[in-house]
């Protein structure tokens, strides 16, 4: 007989409401291995005895485990020969150490089968889910995850359905929110005029739906994170209603699509962009369009030519409504600037005060929280997350070191938060306007949500250096409620920071920071910045000049203002009949504010080229250059050759490299858009290329809401890396403001309870830059 040990295993990843368990216990007993396996916290811990060679076969099956279910690290020690009769899986225990709590996993391809297998006991069941697949984050009231603990405790199990759960063989073992026709939650509507009458069956529901939707009707939808807005996305009168419906002019929507082979018909696909769109996520992937798509969709669903955000079904609803083999427009139900909706009181409250929604399509499963569908897609070979919300919320990033227990609450304009307990960060996006009192209000709620259901108590708050920001306001309520220390991180620094925590990087780093606006620690409005980091500091080492802008809300979405603060910078005339008034506001001093936006610049360059004058969503008018862009990138154009000029100003800190853009204006106007656009890009990649020549730093960061334009973080990626850098950006947090508080997070991790300050002028800081 051969020798036997006993070992212990401790395994972290994506490894808890993914069936892992169960997964383990039948790995087990197939190389006929003993022990015990046991949720623990944010791990899973395994006692095993057998031969080293079953052990060994047992860890290559463990990593090699199918998704959702991802093993980063597997810790092993020998422990003292212990027997065991069989091998079992034992009751979840909590740890203060290690806290996970699942994201919800979008509806697998094995359920999806059984879903539209005539005969199944779940055939056409909308609310199909398995161990691998379904709700978590969205209806879980507190750990461990277990079924009594989440909304389907209101759903008790039939038979059937038990069977499977206590059947460690059956895919659905321990699976926490199975459910069938016959015990869970039942497809219901609300339809107007002579719809309205009933009862309607399951099928007459689900038909009734594809028919609204199929005669270019506008349904409302529950679905796992919050109420959706569905149309076709293929009819102009659909989704122009759409529009009027959503107050939303010009933002692009997404589109819906059965299954990847629809998709192809709108877009390229490669074979990365085809792993992320079937991830068990779901997101909305930003793909590059087919030009033989525009017959395809109506041009009222975007307004830009070179791209479009697809996704595939994230739920059983979805994949059915889907079968009209049509692509469908689904964009979340909301009140301008207010969070998603998710309770079915005001979701009733919504369907009943728009007329034009002709029915809403709902369950009685209780939401708890909401989470919208989140952004993503493949840029210079990896996958980026745009927007980091279903599919990804609640799960931490891990980073190098262990820290203190932080709640970071991030910028202003792309609310997030993140909290910190061990090496762990769990952050969060809530879109919405903090400048709205319910959004507000909701961002505070859901703060405290988080503290309880991950059980983080933070030693110290970390906010935005402005001072007017409304996160940075509650951060010194919170601090003061709480009695811990608040620490403020310029702007630009933290979407360093979240870079390099992300990235585990140590030592110096060249970050290249661009985009809108961002409080500087010489009170004016930084965007454009190169910043020299090293540990928690940084030098600012280059920028682009700063130029005297009009300053206010409005001011900041209307990029002719800025384009005429940049020409009169530059002493270039313009023809505007509104030139004048900026010209005399600039000279004034008059609501003005010194700043080196890259973003603003960018908006100027697209109101200079007539593509668009004002940003009726945030970043319209830089997608629409980085549109035109790619336009003459596919069309094999020839740039127009533009550039900066470069003058170094000696400061107390060292030298500083300025590059002023007042050489583009002449050329930027140019009869060839697409020229001029790809143009400005490739002359902005270049001074990135010529900061980090002149620091010669080998590391390379990128981030800023301008990264989230394709092109230029290509441009720019593939530049530096020509040049013999290591180059950096964000990829599991987005690189606009949803991504700041991670980065906020992990300087408090890592600093002493002191204040930090920055040596700044605040006058006229709550101006809104």
């Amino acid at each position: 007989m051969k020798h036997e040990v006993t070992e212990r295993l401790s395994v972290a990843g994506r490894v808890q409401g993914v069936g892992f368990r169960p997964s383990v216990c039948r790995m087990a007993k197939e190389l006929k291995l003993t022990g015990t396996v046991q949720n623990l916290g944010g791990e899973v811990e395994i006692y095993i005895t057998g031969t080293r060679e079953k052990i060994d076969a047992f860890l290559c099956g463990l990593k090699q485990m199918e998704r959702p279910a991802l093993v980063e690290c597997v810790k092993r020690e020998e422990r003292p020969l212990t027997p065991f009769s069989a091998f079992t899986s034992i009751p979840s225990r909590e740890s203060e150490n290690k806290i996970l709590a699942p994201a919800d996993i979008s509806v697998c391809s094995a359920c999806l089968k059984e879903m539209k297998t005539q005969g199944n006991r779940r055939c056409h069941y909308p609310y199909i889910s398995c161990t691998a697949c379904g709700p978590r984050y969205t209806v879980l009231k507190k750990l461990p995850y277990d079924r009594e603990n989440t909304a389907f405790d209101a759903y008790p199990l039939c038979d059937k359905c038990y069977e499977e759960y206590r059947d460690m063989n059956n895919r659905r073992c321990h699976g926490e929110t199975i459910a069938c026709h016959d015990c869970g939650p039942r497809l219901l509507a609300k339809m107007r005029g002579s719809l309205s009458a009933g009862p309607w069956s399951q099928e007459e529901l689900l038909q009734s739906a594809k028919d609204l939707l199929f005669h270019g009707e506008i349904i409302m939808v529950k679905s796992v994170g919050g109420y959706n807005l569905v149309c076709r996305g293929d009819r102009d009168d659909a989704v122009q209603r759409l529009r009027v419906l959503k107050q939303r002019r010009d933002k692009p929507f997404a589109l819906l699509v059965a299954t990847v082979g629809e998709a192809e018909k709108l877009c390229h696909i490669s074979r990365e962009e085809k792993e992320l769109l079937e991830s068990p996520q779901k997101p909305i992937v930003l793909l590059k369009r087919r030009k033989k798509s525009m017959p395809l969709i109506s041009p009222a669903v975007t307004e830009l030519t070179e791209s479009l955000g697809v996704f595939l079904p994230p739920f059983g609803l979805y994949a059915l409504l889907a079968e009209i083999k049509i692509p469908l427009v689904v964009t979340s139900c909301n009140f301008t600037g207010e969070p998603i909706i998710y309770k079915q009181a005001d979701a009733f409250a919504f369907y009943e005060s728009h007329e034009s929604i002709s029915a809403l399509f709902y369950d009685e499963r209780e939401i708890l929280r909401p989470a919208d569908d989140s952004v993503t897609r493949i840029a210079a070979g990896a996958v980026q997350i745009l927007r980091r919300t279903r599919g990804y919320m609640p799960e931490p990033v891990a980073v190098e070191k262990k820290g203190m227990r932080v709640l970071a609450l991030g910028g202003e304009v792309e609310p997030s938060f993140a909290l910190s307990v061990n090496n762990l960060i769990y952050s969060a996006q809530v879109p919405s306007d903090l400048t709205l009192e319910k959004s507000s209000a909701f961002y505070r709620r859901l703060v405290a949500d988080w503290e309880e259901l991950l059980h983080i108590s933070p030693d110290i708050l970390v906010c935005d250096l402005h001072p007017c920001y409304t996160t940075a306001e509650e951060s010194r309520k919170l601090a003061k409620k709480l009695d811990v220390p608040v620490l403020e991180v310029q702007h630009h620094h933290g979407h360093a920071l979240s870079v390099m925590a992300e990235h585990h990087l140590d030592g110096k780093c060249l970050a290249v920071i661009f985009d809108g606006t961002g409080f500087g620690t010489d009170g004016t409005v930084w965007g454009g910045e190169f910043l020299l980091c090293e540990d928690r500091s940084f030098i600012r080492v280059g920028a682009v000049k700063p130029i005297s802008m009009i300053s206010s809300d409005e001011s900041v979405r209307q990029a002719w203002k800025s384009l005429l603060c940049h020409l009169v910078h530059s002493g270039i005339p313009s023809d505007d009949k509104r030139a004048a008034v900026v010209k005399a506001a600039v000279a004034g001093g008059l609501n003005t504010v010194k700043s080196s936006s890259m973003g603003r610049l960018f908006d100027a360059v697209s109101a200079a080229l007539g593509l668009a004058d004002y940003n009726t969503y945030q970043g319209r008018c830089a997608m629409l250059l980085e549109n035109q862009a790619a336009l003459a990138k596919r069309e094999r154009k020839i740039p127009t050759e533009l550039s900066f000029n470069e003058e170094v100003v000696e400061t107390e800190n060292g030298s500083v490299t300025f590059f002023d853009p007042a050489p583009l204006w002449e050329k930027v106007t140019g009869e060839d858009k697409a020229a001029a656009a790809l143009g400005f890009h490739e002359a902005v990649i270049r001074i990135v290329e010529r900061m980090s020549e002149k620091t010669g730093v080998e590391t390379v960061i990128l981030s800023g809401g301008c990264f989230a334009n394709r092109l230029l973080l290509e441009g720019c990626v593939e530049a530096l890396k020509g040049k013999g850098h290591a180059v950096y950006w964000n990829q599991a947090l987005p690189p606009g403001d949803g991504g700041l508080a991670f980065g906020q997070a992990w300087y408090g991790m890592n600093t002493a309870n002191e204040r930090k300050s920055y040596v700044c002028s605040i006058s006229g800081a709550c101006g809104n830059h």
